[in-house]
């Protein structure tokens, strides 16, 4: 390169603006920073040979090289066509709000010859000498600190505004309109919420259906009916191409569950990060209450007690997913799979592993890990020994078999069919005795009523004999199989069938080993009883299985 085209090359100047999305008041927009860079000292009356401006692009979530116009300059530079050239910014951390990775961004940019400056700071970066690292570094994190007080002043003002009642929903929900829009349909700044009494009659149909019907059939119910869920925002319009759309199990679930309709605003219900405890605010606004409290909790009870086996454990590949719990912490796990060079051609094993540990480590949990074949080796004489001392499940079946069978013998249906067609002969005397005026009218009646009551009971109970030999068939297979031990039986059961009993009996369970080297065990440490076998067992408060130990793989 020759010197006249090396001292043509330094007198290029180019700027990259950045404006991220909530627009932070010191950076302002794009023009407002091309501005102040055009009526600055620094650029003298040159002409900008290029603007490279990415608008609505985060500084913290994104590098710069990750940005559309970022990654630009930097291909540009790296290319060598921005060699000698001087980058104006509006400030250093229009380049990023994360010290390493403005630090980084420098390091390429300097590298392909290029002199940064910060026409707001008066800072000029060109060399990599231990002073200029030095003041780049800095530089860098008081961004990166700029940023966090932002933030945190961010979170400051929502909790004040949350504590003062004052913060609104994000989108008007079904029943609801903002009592001001702009043309393009967004909510105005400062709108409230207010009811839209023709949608609310819906909202209240719904509460009253869904404790009596599944949401999946009022769903359906609700498309039969004509009735549509509206598309309120702008962006479900464009996602939806329409003004409404039908409605799902998923949507009948979510306004079952809303508080809202109850007059209900919350906010921070749920932690933003692991180990973080939200700070909840509530407030109550009786103008746009739609339902009372009471139609509330009958739904939400009603929807509670019908998830007996939780939908991602229907589907899981662990035999026990869902069920159990560390016993250290009491949190749930998760289920991996066990790998080892030396197990090669052997299938991988499950396993389960606090989740607490598996996922923030020692901090939270010491950590446990148990396979799933040793918390079956548990649960199976656990189970047994429920069934059988507990519930007398054998007992039970030998009962009700004597009972078939002193049913069985001689022909059941000849009583009763005998029965039938006595109390047929009594209705057509007693009809005869009344033409003939035998009987009163009120004898009448009351001799008809009777016989009328003895055929209709002896009538359901052939119906019930007639179906009864299927299930004596059954008990007699059950009665077959349990011959041997209910231990053995429960232990060659199926996976799906010996998970589905697990899920009927317990809510959740957690097992620990006991012991050393070959007299290590694994036994039941702790469980909860569904509500279902809860009242089951309700007259035997002390109940205490005595499970055998069974050996720890």
């Amino acid at each position: 390169m020759s010197q006249e085209e090396d001292d043509s090359m330094s007198e290029r100047v180019v700027v990259y603006a950045r404006v991220s999305s909530n627009h932070q008041e010191e950076a302002g927009t794009i023009q407002s920073q091309l501005d102040h860079i055009r009526h600055s000292p620094r650029l003298a009356g040159r002409e900008l040979a290029e603007v490279y401006a990415d608008d609505g692009v985060s500084g913290f979530s994104k590098a710069l090289w990750e940005r559309p116009e970022g990654h630009r300059l930097l291909a540009d530079a790296e290319a060598g066509e921005l060699r000698g050239a001087e980058l104006l910014v509006y400030k250093l951390d229009r380049l990023g709000r994360k010290a390493r990775e403005v630090d980084e961004a420098l390091d390429r940019l300097m590298a392909a010859g290029v002199k940064v400056v910060s026409v707001r700071e008066g800072l000029e970066l060109s060399d990599d000498s231990p002073s200029g690292r030095f003041i780049r570094q800095m530089f860098g994190c008081v961004a990166e600190m700029e940023r966090g007080t932002i933030v945190q002043r961010s979170r400051d003002g929502m909790i004040r505004k949350a504590r003062e009642g004052a913060l609104a929903p994000t989108y008007a929900r079904l029943g609801y309109d903002w009592s001001a829009v702009d043309g393009d349909g967004f909510k105005v700044p400062g709108a409230r919420l207010v009811v839209n009494e023709s949608e609310a009659d819906l909202v209240r149909l719904i509460f009253e259906r869904v404790p009596t019907m599944a949401t999946g059939r009022l769903a359906k119910w609700l498309n039969e009916q004509g009735h549509r869920l509206p598309c309120k925002s702008p962006r479900l319009r464009e996602r939806y191409g329409r003004d409404s759309r039908m409605f799902t199990h998923k949507a009948i679930a979510s306004i079952a569950s809303d508080e809202l309709y109850t007059g209900i605003f919350a906010w921070a219900t749920k932690p933003k990060s692991p180990g973080e405890r939200p700070q909840e605010f509530r407030h109550h606004r009786p103008g746009v209450q739609i339902v009372s409290f009471e139609a509330f909790r009958r739904v939400r009870d009603a929807l509670a007690n019908r998830r007996v086996v939780p939908q991602r454990s229907q589907t899981s590949p662990y035999m026990f997913s869902g069920l159990i719990r560390c016993p250290r912490c009491g949190g749930k796990t998760v289920g991996k799979r066990q790998r080892h060079a030396a197990w090669k051609g052997k299938p991988t094993m499950k396993r389960y592993e606090c989740r607490a540990y598996n996922s923030m480590g020692k901090a939270a949990c010491t950590g446990w890990s148990s396979y799933e074949q040793t918390v079956k080796k548990a649960l199976v004489p656990f189970l047994a020994d429920l069934l059988e001392r507990k519930l007398g499940v054998r007992a039970l079946l030998e009962d009700a078999a004597r009972e078939m069978r002193r049913e069985q013998t001689g022909d059941p249906l000849q009583p009763l069919q005998a029965e039938v067609l006595e109390a047929e002969r009594t209705i057509r005397k007693v009809q005869e005795g009344f033409e003939t005026d035998l009987y009163t009218g009120e004898e009448a009646r009351a001799r008809i009523l009777e016989a009328r009551e003895r055929k209709e009971r002896a009538e359901r109970q052939m119906t019930n004999l007639e179906g009864a030999e299927g299930v004596r068939q059954e008990l007699a297979d059950a009665l077959r199989l349990l011959e041997r031990p209910l231990a053995d039986f429960l232990d060659e059961m199926q996976p799906q069938h010996l998970a589905r009993l697990c899920r009927a009996v317990f809510e959740r369970v957690s097992i620990r080993a006991e012991g050393y080297g070959w007299e290590r065990r694994a036994k039941v440490a702790s469980y909860e009883f569904t509500p279902y076998l809860k009242q089951a067992l309700i007259d035997t408060d002390n109940f205490r299985p005595t499970t055998p130990a069974v050996e720890m793989v």
